[in-house]
Order: C-alpha cells, then sequence, then structure tokens
C-alpha cells in the first residue's frame, strides 16, 4: 500500500531500489569507513524509516532496507526500537527527524 505525504512539508525522493538501497551489513561497513555524512529518520504514517548520504556518494539518498525487500526501505513501528538500533549500529552525532514524510516511490527490486 502507497502512502502519500500528509502536508507540503514532505521531502521529494527518488524510488528505492538495489540501486540506491543498503542492508544492515552494508551498514556497518560504512560505520567504521566513517563514510555516513547524513542520516535521516523518516516519520511516515505508522513507523519510521532510514535515508543516509555518503561522502563518495554526494546528494545521492540511500534507504536501509532489507535483504529480502531491496525495493522497499525497512519500516520501524517503534521510534525507540529504531533509536536503540541506531545506537548500537550507528554511533553517529547527529541525527535528523522529519515528520509527516511519505514512502518513496516504488522501486525496481
Amino acid at each position: 500500500m502507497q502512502e502519500e505525504a500528509t502536508n507540503d512539508d514532505s521531502v521529494a525522493l527518488e524510488p528505492c531500489s538495489i540501486a540506491n538501497s543498503i542492508i544492515e551489513a552494508d551498514l556497518k561497513i560504512a560505520v567504521e569507513q566513517q563514510t555516513i555524512t547524513e542520516l535521516r529518520i523518516m516519520e511516515i504514517r505508522g513507523g519510521f524509516y532510514v535515508t543516509l548520504k555518503f561522502k563518495w556518494s554526494g546528494n545521492k539518498i540511500w534507504y536501509l532496507s532489507t535483504r529480502r525487500d531491496r525495493a522497499t526501505p525497512r519500516v520501524f513501528i517503534s521510534l525507540t526500537r529504531l533509536n536503540d538500533f541506531l545506537r548500537d549500529s550507528v554511533p553517529t552525532g547527529e541525527v535528523l527527524l522529519l515528520r509527516n514524510q511519505a514512502m518513496p516511490p516504488p522501486g525496481d527490486a
């Protein structure tokens, strides 16, 4: 089910696909190599997902996804569980939370 943005503050995003999504193992490597420049938590109706930017990718936005479904961002139902996951996986000093966002358009798997 595709979710629409709830207001004009929604960020326009590219479709999520294998070409712009990473899995948890890739995220751990990026943390070890200290290549993450921006981490955003996108609040949607019913949960949250994560977007990232890397030093080597310019302004390209990457989505945290699952190995099973690379064409859809991984959705966390609880902000507390997402925060715990990020605290353990990505010990960065700054995280941006954007409210009232939409899921990106469907991409190719």
